[in-house]
């Protein structure tokens, strides 16, 4: 029978420190439902009622834009052993970027590991904590993580990491690797490897002026390459990586202006 919680116990958090997976669950502007499978490294608690979880460069940021638009956040743990348990935590969310104030704060609690690759922390406030069975849940043997992901994305900018994290096979790791070598006696700033590959036509689509906020357009795009201060706002700058420009204006209320993708 599931039962609810205001915060986590001791228990709840003894059995998540034991879990190699979780699922995030978002859904923001009358679009389905996201659910994002995880490893467990990412995830830490903070306290009772706090969570924090560590969200590395992929293909999508859909978590983050839901989080933007005011959409609730679902953390679900599971086990896969004999002993059956699931355990919801319905959370609010926050985005936390390398450039926010806190964000050094936060990741001291990934002790010794590399800031490269890493998008945001999600800052997860613990509104109700929910148990339940279980038993429907079959019973799986953990084998391992995907080691190419592991060792490559670590070591590369954000962008690079996407990439990092789709090859296959022995042949393309060794050649990231000698990228990589190649790239070590090089600046990165130098060499503005710093394309958003989250720029689409769709998404830059679904700006809209005068409703559009600054955060929801970090959300979607990530940190700007660059910014301009203009006498009524801000400018923001942006490149994908076949280089075409997004250029997004807001005004001092961080609302979007104007904007332009050239296609």
């Amino acid at each position: 029978m599931a039962k609810l919680f205001d915060s986590l116990t001791e228990e709840h958090i003894a059995f998540i420190k034991e879990q190699k997976l979780f699922f995030v669950g978002s859904a923001a502007g009358g679009r389905d439902v996201n659910i994002s499978p995880k490893g467990i490294f990412p995830f830490r608690v903070l306290g009772a009622s706090e969570a924090a979880c560590l969200d590395l460069y992929g293909s999508g940021n859909r978590t983050a834009e839901d989080i933007a638009e005011g959409s609730p956040v679902t953390v679900m743990f599971c086990s896969f052993d004999e002993s059956p348990l699931i355990l919801r935590l319905f959370c609010a969310g926050e985005s936390v970027k390398p450039s926010d104030a806190k964000f050094d704060g936060l990741f001291a609690n990934w002790e010794g590991m590399d800031k490269n690759g890493v998008r945001q922390i999600f800052l997860l406030k613990i509104k109700q904590v929910q148990s339940a069975c279980g038993y429907g849940v079959p019973v799986f043997k953990y084998s391992g993580e995907k080691h190419v992901a592991e060792e490559l994305t670590g070591y590369l900018p954000g962008p690079l990491s996407i990439a990092a994290g789709k090859v296959k096979d022995m042949a393309k790791k060794l050649f990231v690797l000698a990228l990589l070598a190649a790239l070590s006696a090089c600046s990165t700033e130098r060499l503005n490897i710093k394309a958003d590959t989250n720029i689409t036509k769709e998404k830059a689509a679904r700006i809209t002026k005068g409703k559009t906020t600054k955060a929801q357009v970090e959300a979607v795009f990530g940190e700007p390459m660059d910014r301009v201060l203009l006498p009524e706002g801000e400018r923001y700058f942006y490149k994908d990586f076949n280089l075409r420009p997004l250029y997004v204006e807001f005004d001092k209320n961080g609302v979007v202006t104007n904007y332009e993708y050239d296609l």
